[in-house]
């Protein structure tokens, strides 16, 4: 009834005259038996055959051709064969064109051998998109937050009719691209000494009926290093994080969550550190409560952001300093002054334990900030600690206004590319690169490196090979 065909076209009622009836009348007599109208049936029209190249509909625009021919030892002794033509749609900013690499062969007259020349290998085969449309979609959507959808008709304006499905196995092809070097960075921050983690739901459609599945983006960073993992988990169970950091060894950063007690409690060989911007969080939650009691524990956290802004101040006036300088001259000013701040707010949260009723957002906030009071204060034992764990919590934001615009991923492994492309953009936004730029130089090489030889192409490489 909802959504069956409807039509408000008003049918002709057969009149008296031209109605033929059924059964005639016992009594009636035999009238002339009518000669039969042979009924013509429609023929079911053949269904419009979708075009096998995109470039059918894309007939309008500007072509450039880019010629490859072979360098030839001795011209008079080769014979010109003939050529082969490659079409791909480009983009530069602004502008839809197609890309036609017209690669010439020669015979040789006596010994036979044909030389052609050389295009430079494209990372997807037979695919009909050049290598900066595919690296401005992907930034497009992962790093703008513009979905393929919207995409789509923003080309569809220009006239370029691409399929969704089509743009969609673009991705899906450069996500599995990316694997070698996401491993390669999870491997680099599983080495170090100290990395924070934290985690994120993304929606997947692969779940029940008519419901999507709730799967979780597990980040692990590097804060020393700058860089970012992003892993793909369908759950979020205690196990994961003990898994993910199996072969790590020295502190990770977390935030408050059960399953990295958990993990604290298994491997007693790992330092565990807890985000006192999360604890902070709390007493400002508790404000409308008691707001003598939550400015009392609001001003003692004031005068430690103030001890760690003082630090990168310091840094910013004494910019030769290099790493191992800036974590001793941070670790001796919390000793000096932060250690007095913290052992005062201890004796007053245990003050207040013993009079807040239970129940009270204030008291929420005192027994978080007791009962993970070792985690919280452990961010003074060395100076390349962090006081909280925000810099994980900014790696994550590009994920949520992405899964905003985008919805959810189709399949888990969808997901997992989803998580290859974050691994990547937002290691090179916090390693101060142009993703883009990244991006299209990988692509291009990827072909060329062998797997053990991965880390020529990771962004460290690249900020190297172009510190310009």
């Amino acid at each position: 009834m909802i959504f069956g065909p409807k039509s408000e076209r008003r049918k002709t009622v057969a009149s008296a005259e031209n109605q033929v009836t059924l059964f005639d009348h016992p009594n009636d007599k035999p009238t002339e038996v009518q000669q039969a109208v042979p009924i013509k049936l429609k023929t079911p029209s053949k269904s419009k055959q979708k075009p096998k190249s995109i470039f059918e509909t894309l007939t309008h625009l500007e072509e450039q051709k880019i010629d490859f021919s072979p360098e030839l030892p001795l011209e008079d002794d080769y014979l010109y064969i003939g050529k082969k033509e490659v079409k791909r749609l480009a983009y530069k900013p602004g502008t839809y064109f197609i890309q036609t690499q017209v690669i010439h062969s020669y015979k040789h007259k006596v010994e036979g051998h044909i030389i052609s020349g050389q295009a430079p290998l494209h990372p997807i085969p037979k695919c009909e998109a050049t290598i900066d449309l595919l690296q401005h979609i992907a930034v497009s959507k992962f790093v703008d937050h513009l979905p393929e959808y919207r995409q789509l008709k923003i080309m569809a304006r220009s006239g370029v009719k691409v399929a969704p499905s089509t743009m969609n196995g673009w991705m899906h092809k450069i996500g599995e691209l990316l694997n070698p070097i996401a491993a390669h960075l999870e491997k680099q921050i599983l080495n170090s000494t100290y990395l924070m983690i934290d985690e994120s739901t993304i929606k997947v459609m692969e779940g029940k009926k008519n419901r999507t599945h709730t799967g979780y983006m597990w980040i692990i960073y590097n804060p020393l290093k700058k860089l970012v993992r992003f892993i793909y988990h369908p759950g979020r169970q205690h196990e994961i994080p003990a898994k993910l950091l199996e072969s790590f060894k020295g502190t990770f950063h977390s935030d408050g969550y059960k399953a990295y007690h958990t993990l604290a409690e298994i491997r007693p060989d790992l330092i565990h550190l807890c985000c006192n911007a999360h604890s902070r969080r709390k007493f400002e939650n508790a404000l409308t409560n008691d707001t003598q009691k939550a400015n009392f524990a609001l001003d003692i956290y004031r005068d430690l952001y103030k001890i760690e802004r003082d630090c990168r101040d310091y840094r910013k006036v004494h910019p030769e300093l290099d790493d191992h300088l800036y974590y001793n001259y941070r670790y001796k000013l919390r000793k000096q002054l932060a250690i007095p701040i913290l052992d005062k707010f201890k004796d007053w949260l245990e003050e207040q334990s013993q009079t807040l009723t239970p129940s009270s957002p204030i008291a929420n906030a005192v027994s978080y900030t007791i009962n993970r009071w070792k985690e919280l204060r452990n961010y003074i034992l060395d100076g390349k600690y962090e006081i909280d764990n925000n810099l994980i919590e900014n790696c994550i934001r590009p994920l949520a206004l992405g899964r905003k615009n985008y919805l959810f991923a189709g399949t888990h492994q969808s997901a997992q590319n989803i998580a290859n492309f974050y691994t990547v953009f937002e290691t090179c936004r916090h390693l101060g690169i142009q993703p883009g730029t990244y991006l299209n130089w990988y692509l291009q090489n990827i072909h060329t490196i062998k797997v053990n030889e991965i880390h020529k192409l990771s962004p460290n490489s690249f900020l190297e090979k172009f510190s310009d």
